[in-house]
């Protein structure tokens, strides 16, 4: 029998497997997950995993939870990437493919699936399409009979899911298993005195210097009534989530607190801190597992937060708090799933225009200034 090896590898590398695939079985067939399990277990807008016939060569450092009665999740003790998932319904393990070092020729995505729990369309709104072949869309899964298939035209109505704590002047956010939560309030006028360098999200790091001398607050949005939002396909994100493109809104940490009204803490909760380069810090949920901020001694006043884990009443991608950065994806030249990332460059640019009524790229205060 002909076969391919991929392997499958973590961000902290302590999690390492060898697969073994049937040449005669490429490509594999994936879909993009839009539940409300997935989102919230992994603080992204999309999962995409594939089926293999073997699972972990240790389980020494994975931290298993259950998320339903037939689905256990498995993701990294030290730097929390989603590694592997074990379906009891088939017998049959599941990798997410962000941890692949190849995804040519091994899948190859077909649909947008559970589109039906996001209310707003989500990110199967922006990657309508791959290397020119469109993806269905399904408010659950294609295999059930009961699904339906979405058309470009359609909009959703869905229902809102039972845990709700919003309030007018803030958001709740919180992981799968519910160990760490907070709540995201409005800007205020304290949210523009975060200092911080431009984004590569704005300023891609490769065409100019990210200095912001001025301190122009980026991170506020329409007239400061909203936070700026992006999609960053960097290796280390991609490698301490386990999917290919990780959803970050900008939040003043002055803007983040507890449950209890307190300021955040990043050792609330079931949080566990990884630090993936010095000076940089992630921390994701030590029982699910999910991926909820990052930040750095840079910009210590400013955090990114997993967007998958807010709960907001418009729908996951909380255009009523967040304004989306539609002109880029953050460090797309790290790219390995390159035919994915493109579908979603072009896919997110058309959006913004039809959807943020845009007709080109928005003005950038950086330009008018040398670098």
């Amino acid at each position: 029998m002909a076969e391919v090896k991929v392997k499958v590898s973590c961000h902290c590398q302590k999690n390492q497997s060898v697969i073994a695939l049937d040449l005669s079985d490429l490509p594999l067939s994936a879909n993009i997950c839009h539940c409300d399990t997935s989102r919230h277990v992994s603080g992204v807008l999309g999962t995409i995993s594939i089926k293999v016939p073997s699972g972990p060569a240790s389980l020494d450092n994975l931290t298993a939870f259950e998320t339903s009665e037939f689905m256990t999740r498995y993701s990294c003790s030290t730097c929390g990437a989603q590694v592997f998932a074990y379906d009891t319904r088939e017998s049959t393990w599941r990798v997410p493919t962000g941890l692949l070092d190849r995804t040519e020729g091994i899948f190859e995505i077909q649909a947008h699936m559970w589109v039906g729990d996001t209310r707003d369309g989500g990110m199967s709104d922006w990657i309508p399409s791959i290397s020119g072949r469109p993806l269905s869309r399904w408010l659950e899964a294609p295999e059930i009979e009961k699904s339906k298939e979405l058309f470009e035209s359609q909009t959703l109505g869905g229902k809102v899911p039972t845990m709700k704590f919003e309030d007018e002047d803030k958001i709740h956010a919180h992981c799968r298993c519910g160990g760490v939560q907070f709540y995201i309030t409005l800007p205020d006028k304290a949210s523009a005195e975060a200092t911080s360098p431009w984004p590569d999200l704005i300023v891609p790091y490769h065409s100019g210097s990210p200095e912001n001398p001025e301190n122009e607050t980026w991170w506020l949005a329409a007239n400061k009534t909203k936070y700026l939002a992006g999609t960053c396909a960097c290796d280390s994100c991609r490698l301490t989530s386990g999917y290919e493109i990780t959803p970050w809104a900008f939040i003043p940490k002055t803007n983040l607190v507890q449950l209890n009204g307190q300021p955040l803490e990043f050792s609330m909760g079931t949080l566990k801190q990884y630090e993936s380069s010095p000076g940089v810090y992630r921390e994701f949920c030590s029982r699910c597992g999910a991926t909820v901020f990052y930040h750095n001694d840079e910009r210590p006043a400013l955090v990114d937060v997993a967007v998958g884990l807010l709960h907001s009443t418009s729908g996951v991608r909380a255009e009523n708090l967040l304004e989306w950065r539609t002109e880029r994806v953050s460090f797309e030249e790290d790219a390995i799933n390159r035919s994915l990332v493109d579908g979603l460059r072009e896919g997110l640019g058309s959006w913004g225009v039809q959807r943020q009524g845009r007709t080109g790229p928005r003005a950038e205060p950086w330009k008018s200034r040398k670098l």
